[in-house]
């Protein structure tokens, strides 16, 4: 089998698709005109609402599936920030999950769930809602998202 430059990594799949998380494609919030890879939100000074993909520590098989290549899985945490009304920040956290679900599992999945050809799995882990705790009239949510994908450990940038 010829190797191909993975044209997609989980990461780059996840960005594409919260992008499309815009009022004018029907979801409740503009969430994709904001969306961070790492940046993490210490407090509201970005635009709201605003998304960021945040990635855990992977964790290899300890199988090889052929010489110098694994299966590993990584952890995505994908948080959300956006105003809300102070007494029911719930109402906002909700919208925010469905917008992001929507996205992330949106049919077809063909291109999620494969990552190119390149995903073994992608799995649905959980996710939580928290009000602004210094400061109300915010609300933060995180879904997280396990993807079990193969890797070269020599060339990292193939597809398998």
């Amino acid at each position: 089998m010829s190797s191909e430059i993975r044209s997609k990594a989980p990461v780059d799949v996840m960005a594409s698709r919260l992008r499309q998380i815009t009022l004018g494609n029907g979801y409740r919030h503009n969430v994709g005109d904001d969306v961070y890879r790492g940046g993490v939100f210490l407090e509201p000074k970005t635009e709201l609402p605003a998304v960021s993909i945040l990635e855990a520590e992977d964790e290899p098989t300890t199988a090889e599936v052929t010489a110098n290549q694994i299966l590993e899985t990584t952890s995505y945490q994908v948080m959300a920030i956006a105003r809300c009304d102070e007494l029911h920040p719930l109402d906002v956290g909700h919208e925010l999950l469905a917008d992001i679900k929507a996205a992330l599992f949106q049919a077809p999945t063909v291109e999620f769930e494969r990552l190119d050809g390149t995903a073994h799995s992608v799995e649905y882990t959980g996710r939580s809602i928290q009000a602004g705790v210094e400061q109300t009239g915010f609300v933060y949510v995180t879904l997280n998202v396990d993807i079990t994908h193969p890797e070269k450990l020599g060339k990292p940038e193939e597809v398998p």
